[in-house]
């Protein structure tokens, strides 16, 4: 996905990115998928932003 694959230019890491389809019929894979990904992101920590990257974009 070309959006992940720009995160790092803006020091971001590509795992705090997740895009899932899940359709109306599959309602109950909602809740879990996005309670497994709040815990990714959680156990990834506080967003530091490469400094050298921001300086860099703008």
């Amino acid at each position: 996905m070309l959006l992940k694959n720009m995160l790092p230019q803006f020091g971001i890491e590509p795992e705090r990115l997740k895009m899932e389809w899940i359709p109306a019929s599959e309602a109950p894979q909602f809740q879990p998928t996005v309670n497994g990904f709040i815990n990714k992101v959680t156990g990834l920590g506080p967003l530091t932003l490469n400094k050298k990257a921001t300086k860099e974009t703008g």
